[in-house]
């Protein structure tokens, strides 16, 4: 295929709507492929960045080609090898074969392929939960680079080591390293795992000198961050400032609202992603949900259960699920929550059952409640809160021998 009748190629899929009905990324690999064959230097990025804008997911077959299109430029290869990291596919074999190809057209052929090694064994340790031998491997590594200590700290904050990420994240800055925006999401978010708002703040502060600009996924962390710090004011700060904002930027923002009982304000950034001519998927409904619970907004929270797949055609989650029940249950409407979970047309799990004995426990409605707590214990009979939300219905109602 010449130059010429790629284009033509790429014209129709685009015209015809077929690049972007699937969220399979094979055409996107296809054309990337294709113009990386073509030597066509700008397009291969062009279409990754309308990819990643578009939430198509890349995958093994995205990065290679992408790889021999930086051939000519080493920061924008570096980069690229930052995202391999982020997407979890420093291992694959032909992508690590990639990397060192690329490494040894600017003669850095031994010491690319020692680190590629080391970086790809360091990720499966990490992956494994295994971080005291990636720990053991980082210090001994010989020669590291922005990709080893990206992977320690996206590492460390995925498996509960949220000050470590942190830690490693200082040593990067004062070594004089520029992170990638994966470690500067993995940091955020590990800051807001462990509810550092001032270690928070010193990552956002660090972006702002840098003059890093705060991209889609950078903006969600930062948001996500400060909703779970208690920073609801910074938060806004930040949404309000961001000029590019994709579907999960307005679902964390949804979701802060929520939890700081702003009901109003998370259905009204609901109602402006739709302005937005954004199309809502499952998170989104989760949040708002989750925030009409929290107020009570009963009539306009079965409203957006029914509008999933009325107007958007998604089929619930166990945790939309749960949430209509948290819903109902909260307003005192336990009948109405029991008769939801009956006509559930999916297997009811242990946490809409748990949603359910939550909400008997709330009004002292003794009868419903043991038989909600009797179905989440078949589910799940190591759950000892349950032993205690049932012991504690009995006794709220006098009955003193069953709490017992």
């Amino acid at each position: 295929m010449d130059g010429v009748q790629l284009s033509q190629f790429h014209c129709v899929l685009i015209t015809t709507g077929l690049l972007y009905k699937s969220k399979d990324p094979f055409l996107w690999n296809t054309l990337i492929h294709a113009y990386t064959l073509q030597q066509c230097s700008k397009n291969p990025f062009i279409l990754f960045t309308q990819m990643l804008k578009n939430q198509i997911h890349p995958d093994k077959f995205t990065f290679p080609s992408l790889i021999k299109a930086s051939s000519t430029s080493k920061p924008i290869g570096r980069t690229i090898h930052g995202l391999i990291i982020k997407h979890g596919l420093p291992s694959d074999d032909f992508i690590h074969s990639c990397l060192i190809q690329f490494y040894g057209i600017f003669a850095e052929t031994d010491d690319a392929r020692q680190i590629v090694s080391h970086n790809a064994l360091l990720d499966a340790y990490c992956k494994n939960g295994k971080m005291a031998s990636a720990r053991q491997l980082f210090v001994q590594m010989p020669w590291r680079d922005v990709v080893s200590w990206t992977t320690m700290v996206n590492g460390c904050a995925k498996n509960g080591r949220c000050r470590e990420a942190f830690g490693f994240f200082k040593s990067m800055v004062d070594m004089d390293l520029s992170p990638h925006e994966a470690t500067l999401v993995s940091v955020i978010s590990a800051c807001g795992s462990l509810g550092a708002a001032n270690e928070g703040k010193s990552v956002h502060g660090y972006v702002i000198r840098r003059s890093i600009m705060i991209t889609p996924f950078l903006g969600t962390s930062l948001i996500d961050m400060y909703g779970k710090c208690g920073l609801l004011k910074a938060a806004i700060i930040v949404f309000g400032s961001m000029q590019l904002k994709q579907l999960c930027t307005w679902n964390a923002m949804i979701s802060t609202f929520a939890a700081h009982d702003c009901g109003n304000e998370a259905m009204s950034t609901y109602n402006d992603v739709l302005k937005a001519g954004l199309k809502p998927n499952g998170i989104t409904f989760l949040e708002v949900l989750t925030a009409c619970a929290r107020v009570g907004c009963v009539e306009l929270g079965i409203n957006y259960f029914d509008s999933m797949h009325t107007e958007f055609n998604i089929s619930p989650w166990t945790e939309q699920y749960s949430c209509m029940v948290n819903l109902l249950g909260a307003a005192g409407l336990l009948q109405e929550a029991s008769e939801f979970i009956r006509r559930m047309p999916v297997d009811v799990e242990g946490s809409v059952w748990g949603a359910l004995l939550g909400a008997c426990r709330l009004h002292g409605e003794s009868g419903l409640g043991e038989s909600a707590g009797q179905r989440l214990l078949g589910l799940e009979p190591e759950r000892s809160g349950a032993y205690v939300v049932l012991s504690n219905i009995d006794s709220g109602c006098g009955r003193w021998q069953e709490a017992v």
